[in-house]
C-alpha cells in the first residue's frame, strides 16, 4: 500500500465521508480501515495485489499493490460491485477505470 495510505489508516482506521441525517442526501464515502480492507478480500475473490479501500453506493475503489512496489503513481482503479468477477477477468485491461 502507498505510505499515504499507510498513514492515513494508523490516523483513523477509515472513515465516512459527507454523511448527512437528512433523507434527500446520496449515500455517504466509507473509506475502510484495515479490518474492513481484511475482511472484503477475504469475502471476494480479488487478485492479491488489489485492496479494496472505499466503497459508495455500488461502486468499490482498489489499489493495486503491484503497481505501488513499481513506484507508479496509477495505483488507484474504481470497479463496480455488481459485476466484479466481470471485471477483473480481464485486469488490468478489463472495465476497471484508473483514477
Amino acid at each position: 500500500m502507498p505510505t499515504s495510505y499507510i498513514d492515513f489508516l494508523k490516523m483513523h482506521d477509515g472513515a465516512i465521508l459527507f454523511q448527512d441525517q437528512s433523507e434527500y442526501v446520496d449515500t455517504p464515502w466509507y473509506i475502510f480501515g484495515l479490518e474492513e480492507i481484511v475482511e472484503y478480500s477475504e469475502q471476494n475473490e480479488l487478485p492479491p495485489n488489489l485492496y479494496a479501500i472505499a466503497k459508495y453506493d455500488q461502486t468499490i475503489i482498489f489499489i493495486d499493490s503491484s503497481r505501488v512496489k513499481e513506484g507508479r503513481e496509477d495505483y488507484l482503479f474504481e470497479g463496480s460491485i455488481l459485476n466484479l468477477a466481470d471485471e477483473f477477468k480481464g485486469f488490468p485491461s478489463g472495465v476497471l477505470f484508473m483514477l
